[in-house]
């Protein structure tokens, strides 16, 4: 479960520092979109 918490970190940096760029808001959306992902259908461990 490794990868899920670091995308949690990542989204969590990215909305600290990167809240009104728009280039970060695009990576931002990419990120929920995995993080999302990763939570409705689960990798098999």
């Amino acid at each position: 479960m490794k990868v899920i918490a670091d995308l949690e970190l990542q989204m969590l940096w990215s909305m600290k520092y990167c809240t009104k760029r728009f280039a970060c808001s695009i990576f931002l959306r990419g990120i929920l979109s995995s993080w999302l992902f990763t939570k409705i259908y689960p990798s098999p461990e």
